[in-house]
């Protein structure tokens, strides 16, 4: 919604938001590839690349959450 232009032309738009792009595909980190941005991450998530999970549900997930 921050983009979308105000008609007020007194608006003084807020500075965005900071995106952490943390890792890189080329550089991927240790363990789980998503762990710098995780919220739930874990000491388990840096250094262990979890499996492939099969949800009871038939979703898959890649987590140690789901372990």
């Amino acid at each position: 919604m921050d983009a979308v232009p105000r008609p007020d032309p007194d608006y003084i738009p807020k500075a965005a938001d900071s995106f952490d792009d943390s890792g890189s595909a080329l550089e991927p980190p240790s363990g789980c590839k998503f762990h710098p941005r995780c919220p739930h991450a874990m000491a388990v998530c840096k250094s262990v690349n979890p499996a492939l999970v099969k949800l009871t549900d038939g979703r898959e997930a890649v987590c140690e959450l789901t372990n």
